[in-house]
């Protein structure tokens, strides 16, 4: 299953942005040493509204646990949230335990987080 965006209604954090990247909905993105979440698919050089600070489950998570309070970066390599900060970009806290690779916790992503 696809990230998801859990955030309740009018509680997210967007910003309408246009990229010289192609986005993919839900996946997500670096820009200028921030992560960003594409809410639509999108060519290169074309307006998109992107989450910058909400809840999201059912991401892409590494080969760790993540437990509640934990700090949340993203590697950018390997294109999954973890909990490992080496050479990774914080970009939320866990709001609920996930196990390794299962990406079924609540994430409080926030791009300003750092």
């Amino acid at each position: 299953m696809p990230l998801q965006n859990r955030t309740p209604t009018y509680q997210e954090k967007t910003a309408q942005l246009t990229l010289t990247v192609a986005t993919v909905a839900l996946v997500p993105i670096l820009v200028n040493a921030k992560v960003l979440i594409p809410l639509n698919t999108a060519a290169a050089n074309v307006p998109n509204a992107y989450l910058r600070a909400g809840e999201i489950s059912d991401y892409a998570q590494a080969n760790v646990a993540f437990a509640v309070n934990d700090k949340i970066y993203w590697d950018n390599t390997n294109s999954v949230f973890t909990n490992v900060s080496t050479g990774n970009t914080l970009c939320g806290y866990a709001i609920e335990a996930s196990a390794a690779q299962s990406g079924v916790g609540l994430i409080e992503f926030n791009t300003n987080t750092a």
